[in-house]
């Protein structure tokens, strides 16, 4: 059995993995369309989610109100965020010098891992809201202690909570991490809730708690 260190070690390995595979998939998108440095990638990106949100349909109300700002706003700043590939290749850069960065190959990006941080952000990115895990309902809270949880240790706080909530114990529930994890990988970082119910094998209120604590973490993404 894994100590805590050699756990963690194996969780972090098989999360940086996960995010370079998401990265190295953007890339290869960007290749194809022709982009070829960092902020033309940031441009196709932008660029990408307009379309998509152009693409709903619109009532006539929606079109009224989206007319009428158009005509009185001014157009709002573009917000220059880190794509997945900014991440990985550059966290160490300031945003002046990575934005006319040259587009990496595929093997310079596979070597960069360094600097990715497990919940997908670079350092100093900020940091998210604690995530409240709602209660189940009809389900009494387990009380986890050293004495009844002796593998309580292993878990982070927020882990700790999410196994009191579900009444599940340390020691099943790293085994189902690294289960969710390892199929993660396998499917460029997205699940379904609905693969996590049957990789976790219990009921669906559960394992919509561990799918969501999992997204919300930055472990997995929504498939």
């Amino acid at each position: 059995m894994m100590n805590k260190n050699d756990f963690e070690d194996f969780t972090t390995g098989l999360t940086k993995e996960l995010h370079l595979r998401a990265a190295i998939s953007q890339l290869q998108e960007w290749r194809r369309n022709g982009v070829e440095t960092m902020r033309g990638g940031e441009k196709y990106e932008l660029e990408k989610s307009q379309r998509v949100q152009n693409k709903q349909p619109m009532g006539s109300l929606d079109r009224e109100r989206l007319a009428s700002s158009q005509r009185s706003a001014k157009p709002p700043p573009v917000l220059e965020t880190p794509s997945g590939v900014a991440a990985l290749i550059a966290p160490d850069l300031a945003p002046g010098l990575l934005a006319d960065t040259p587009l990496p190959h595929r093997t310079a990006l596979a070597e960069k891992t360094n600097g990715a941080l497990t919940n997908g952000h670079t350092n100093g990115a900020s940091i998210k809201p604690k995530y409240t895990i709602p209660p189940l309902s009809n389900v009494t809270p387990l009380n986890l202690t050293k004495e009844n949880a002796p593998d309580i240790h292993l878990l982070t706080p927020e882990e700790c909570e999410l196994c009191r909530m579900c009444r599940i114990q340390p020691k099943p529930y790293l085994v189902l991490k690294e289960r969710i994890l390892k199929e993660a990988v396998q499917g460029n970082g997205a699940l379904k809730k609905k693969q996590v119910k049957e990789l976790c094998r219990v009921d669906g209120q559960k394992a919509g708690r561990i799918f969501d604590f999992f997204v919300n973490a930055g472990w997995v993404a929504k498939a």
